[in-house]
């Protein structure tokens, strides 16, 4: 029987993914499937770890076979652990290769492991995802101190927080990409869990009649499945996660570049008042985080106007149970490790 070849795209986008994924679809009732890699020239990390996932999901729910062909020439994408993640022995496994001052390959951490490496360390799991969130923003600054440092920092720990915390994932994957020449940084991060729709209508007070709505519904300030937890809590715990985190993210990038958040069937992209839908379908969430060096001047106060901000979106939507903000999710660690110390 002759293997039917698809073709993996020239360029990774939004369009490029889900039409290569349809595809891909198309054929998961054959038992012996290739690829030809033939024209593939670039994929941005968040694209490029998105195919190696679909490619993995697909061949663990068929069991399907892939061979694929003509992925000689690809050594950027056989460097970021593409091609390993779905099982092609060629190039280097996730989170092998250690990456240098420009980008980080896709590497996996397990969300059991954190929870006890945290329980072990008597920290809290949020400060832990700090300290890793930070190297990573370290790397890709090429800083050891500076606004860019902390604006990575606190998103990223924020992304990874949402995931160990909401999506019931075992695994976070993550990439990145610093583009010095133009000025900005790419970062990626995913979990294969039960994604923000049913992660919010843990809230019972919450339900949803499509994802794109439940996607826009987890941008608004103090919208969480644990919206119980967190009000009896009343907000003691400074790394309560209070639902503000994936809104200050997505203000903040938002405006110095682009937040892409995909989850289910359906994703968005927001650039400054842009708010474009983008063809996408994938279990669990997806954030693309990009930003542009140069708009971004003084993080405290972009963090406080947001924090305003959100106090007015919760007035407009007093209807809904949303939480008070937590100290974390609106602040620079380093802010509240400070005011904790002088507590003392």
């Amino acid at each position: 029987m002759k293997i039917p070849y698809l073709e993996f795209p020239k360029q990774l986008n939004f369009r490029t993914l889900d039409a290569f994924r349809q595809t891909l679809e198309s054929y998961e009732k054959t038992s012996h499937i290739g690829i030809d890699f033939r024209a593939a020239k670039w994929g941005p990390p968040f694209f490029l770890t998105a195919a190696a996932i679909s490619i993995s999901e697909q061949k663990a729910r068929t069991g399907q076979r892939m061979s694929c062909i003509n992925f000689e020439h690809c050594s950027y994408f056989a460097h970021m652990g593409f091609f390993k993640s779905f099982g092609l022995p060629f190039g280097r496994s996730p989170g092998e290769a250690k990456g240098n001052d420009n980008y980080l390959p896709i590497n996996i951490i397990n969300s059991e492991e954190i929870r006890k490496e945290a329980h072990a360390k008597s920290i809290a799991v949020g400060l832990l995802m700090e300290i890793k969130a930070e190297r990573l923003a370290k790397i890709l600054s090429r800083s050891e101190e500076g606004v860019l440092v902390d604006a990575l920092t606190f998103s990223i720990r924020e992304m990874f927080r949402n995931i160990i915390e909401h999506s019931e994932a075992d695994r976070i994957a993550y990439c990145a990409q610093a583009y010095p020449n133009k000025g900005h940084v790419e970062v990626g991060i995913f979990d294969v869990g039960i994604g923000l729709r049913s992660g919010l209508e843990e809230n019972k007070k919450l339900r949803f009649q499509t994802n794109s709505e439940a996607i826009r519904c987890a941008l608004m300030p103090g919208v969480s499945g644990k919206a119980e937890k967190v009000k009896k809590l009343r907000m003691k715990d400074e790394w309560t996660n209070s639902g503000y985190g994936l809104y200050m993210t997505s203000r903040l990038f938002r405006d110095h570049g682009s937040f892409s958040v995909g989850s289910g069937d359906a994703a968005i992209f927001l650039s400054g008042a842009d708010l474009i839908p983008a063809p996408w379908k994938m279990k669990g969430t997806a954030i693309r985080l990009v930003l542009e060096v140069d708009k971004l001047t003084d993080l405290e106060a972009r963090l406080n106007e947001y924090k305003r901000e959100g106090a007015r979106l919760r007035q407009q939507h007093g209807g809904m149970e949303l939480a008070e903000p937590s100290v974390a999710s609106t602040t620079l660690a380093r802010n509240f490790a400070q005011r904790r110390e002088n507590r003392r």
